[in-house]
């Protein structure tokens, strides 16, 4: 097992303690160990793999055949997707996440991957949540 992967599934395990989430966490390793990182200085792809994993967390509880009343599918949760398997949701769930950052910068980081605006409030608060639950997974901040 790869540092990544032994991660991935540590920080996966300790958020769902009673499921077993290790194909999903295998998926979730695969694709940030094959994607480059969203953040600057992340080689080892911790940062990234704790964003995703936080992403996934509070949106599907890591079912990757969530389905929610508006529409989203999957582990993370994509609008109008439901014909992408595991892995294609993960990755484009990783690719909107790193528009997202590009569009709405540090203040809003979430905002268009959670609400489509960079600028609602709501967006903001759910930002700020994913992206503490993540620093908290990565060892970066206290819970």
């Amino acid at each position: 097992m790869t540092p990544l992967g032994f991660f991935v599934g540590l920080a996966m395990g300790a958020l769902a303690p009673t499921r077993d989430v290790s194909e999903v966490a295998a998926v979730v390793e695969r694709v940030v160990a094959s994607e480059r990182p969203l953040f600057a200085g992340d080689e080892d792809r911790v940062r990234t793999a704790a964003l995703v994993i936080a992403v996934a967390f509070r949106e599907s509880s890591f079912r990757p055949d969530a389905l929610s009343a508006t529409g989203d599918f999957g582990l993370m949760q994509l609008h109008g997707r439901p014909d992408l398997s595991v892995e294609e949701n993960v990755r484009v769930g990783l690719e909107m996440l790193r528009a997202s950052i590009a569009e709405c910068g540090a203040s809003n980081a979430l905002g268009a991957y959670a609400t489509g605006s960079c600028s609602s409030e709501r967006g903001r608060r759910i930002s700020r949540d994913r992206l503490h639950l993540a620093r908290v997974l990565a060892g970066e901040a206290r819970p």
